[in-house]
């Protein structure tokens, strides 16, 4: 098991692939693409093929 699958893992994120993630001095970067095909807005609703989310803890 690589390190990105145990981030996978411990993040509990089943729908989509974790290619990178950088660790620096004050935030974590996850970098990871859909496993479907394609998804659907979490706003609208709307079928989407490229979806983008950013999320920030504090």
């Amino acid at each position: 098991m690589d390190m990105n699958q145990v981030y996978e893992e411990l993040l509990g994120l089943k729908e989509l692939q974790v290619n990178q993630v950088v660790v620096g001095a004050t935030q974590i970067e996850v970098y990871c693409e859909s496993r479907l095909v394609e998804g659907y807005c979490p706003v609208c609703l709307q079928n989407a093929i490229v979806l983008n989310k950013r999320m920030s803890e504090r």
